[in-house]
């Protein structure tokens, strides 16, 4: 009996989690949109299956009054030239996937994983580089598609998407600064996060981001008298027609010069200023590695913000040669390869000539081509 239930309760799991896949459980492909999987085969509410052509036109996402009006007028323009050309009427006019698939010969595959984007060496000096489709939530990594949980998810002020989900920062445990999100003012202290700087100033005001020669006044940022032509070098500002040193100034209501920071609204002397290697981020004078330190839509080129986590994209300034794509930062030869679909077989700007993967671009006409690429 245990095992029985153990037994449905698996196979009920495994369905929910395949549901939209056809074959169920171990099919490659979904359906598109409006179609169900019956025996293996994706099919309309008359029983019909999409057409083997992914360039049908896509209504999703108009009002029915306006697909309505688009619909009769192709069905007039269709009718008028199968009556010139007396072949049938076809009422069929699109194939939709859902937003983490591309279509390929009327079936719905998803992108995760799939490979993506080339920088192609197509005459010497010269590189042709083509950016992929990975649906509305991937982005291209390292030469495979990958889905960004956190592309649609919006959080609340002191929150931080992770993995698709919310997550309070504030109070939450850190073993370092860098485990409290990219917000400016976060410190780990005693395995938590806390806000470091005041976020009013001395009147309760929000605190305005004015220019150090700016004062807040009137409720808009306004030039110091007096300052309105004179340039201060780095670590002073403006003040009555005169540089003054901004260090230890308040900066509640006024932001610091460069190689100034605000911390607890006093200028204090940037511990950050040329302290980090190249690729690594700096809060409070502590470097780290860029991979894997939690972000906020972007990161710095050329590591991508995946999932509320830095990762490095190693194919994003890699060039290849004909017939190659980069997959994690390596060129691998794709030319020649078997392959049935080129889009899951072969990649970008790939197509299938007899079972075999072929590079649809070409050489700039009259270049030279170097023999490798460094």
């Amino acid at each position: 009996m245990c095992a029985c239930l153990i037994y449905l309760l698996t196979v009920t799991v495994l369905a929910v989690l395949a549901q939209e896949r056809c074959p169920p459980i171990f099919g490659e492909t979904e359906c598109p949109l409006k179609y169900k999987c019956e025996l293996s085969t994706c099919k309309d509410e008359k029983g019909v299956p999409p057409p083997p052509d992914c360039s049908k036109v896509s209504f999703e996402g108009l009002r029915e009054s306006v697909r309505a009006e688009i619909v009769e007028e192709m069905k007039q323009e269709v009718a008028q030239q199968s009556v010139e050309s007396h072949q049938p009427f076809n009422h069929t006019f699109q194939i939709t996937c859902g937003p983490d698939a591309r279509c390929f010969e009327g079936r719905c595959w998803p992108v995760e994983g799939l490979p993506c984007g080339r920088n192609v060496l197509v005459a010497e000096n010269t590189a042709r580089s083509i950016i992929s489709s990975c649906g509305r939530r991937g982005v291209c990594l390292n030469g495979r598609c990958t889905i960004d949980k956190c592309a649609e998810v919006l959080c609340n002020d002191g929150e931080l998407c992770r993995d698709g989900k919310c997550v309070k920062i504030m109070g939450s445990f850190c073993l370092s600064v860098f485990d409290c999100g990219p917000d400016l003012g976060m410190e780990c202290t005693r395995n938590q996060c806390v806000r470091s700087d005041a976020m009013v100033g001395a009147e309760g005001l929000s605190k305005i981001d004015c220019d150090p020669d700016e004062s807040f006044s009137g409720h808009e940022c306004v030039k110091k008298r007096g300052c309105e032509e004179i340039v201060c070098e780095s670590g002073f500002s403006c003040s009555n027609g005169a540089c003054v040193p901004m260090l230890g100034a308040d900066c509640s209501q006024n932001k610091c010069p460069q190689g100034l920071v605000c911390k607890k609204n006093i200028c204090v002397e940037d511990q950050c200023k040329d302290k980090c290697p190249h690729e690594h981020a700096c809060v409070n004078g502590e470097c780290r590695h860029l991979q894997g330190v939690l972000c906020r839509e972007t990161c710095p080129q050329p590591f991508l913000c995946i999932n509320g986590q830095c990762a490095k994209n190693e194919c994003a300034r890699k060039v290849c040669q004909l017939g190659e794509r980069c997959e994690n930062g390596l060129c691998i030869r794709i030319e020649g390869n078997l392959c049935s679909n080129p889009m899951r077989d072969c990649g970008e700007s790939f197509d299938c000539f007899k079972s075999a993967c072929r590079d649809k671009i070409h050489p700039i006409a009259g270049s030279t081509m170097p023999d490798t690429v460094a």
